[in-house]
């Protein structure tokens, strides 16, 4: 991801990736926004986040994640805001939230 360095926000509409197994976004010292839409990744078993020090809001549409078993947040030191669709992370096993400052925990 060496040519995204200055990449500042992420947005995905509904039914993105429905079928993709691994969500993993690291490394992106710009990085301050991630918005993915409803039925976004649907099967994928992993929702993984980390060495994002710039990122600040995370939404997350309904039914986002449903069937991810591992949730992990890791190094996001400027977290300000974490959005939550309805019905998300249904199947989770996992849960790690690891370096986090104080943030604002919304569910919609």
């Amino acid at each position: 991801m060496a040519e995204l360095l200055q990449l500042q926000s992420i947005k995905l509409g509904d039914n993105s990736f429905c079928k993709s197994r691994l969500f993993r976004v690291y490394s992106l010292p710009s990085l301050q926004s991630i918005e993915l839409g409803s039925n976004s990744f649907g099967l994928s078993d992993s929702f993984i986040l980390q060495s994002l020090p710039s990122l600040q809001s995370i939404v997350l549409g309904k039914t986002a994640f449903n069937n991810s078993q591992s949730f992990v947040m890791n190094n996001l030191t400027s977290l300000v805001s974490f959005d939550l669709g309805g019905n998300r992370f249904a199947s989770v096993t996992s849960f790690a939230m690891i370096g986090l400052v104080l943030f604002d925990f919304i569910e919609t």
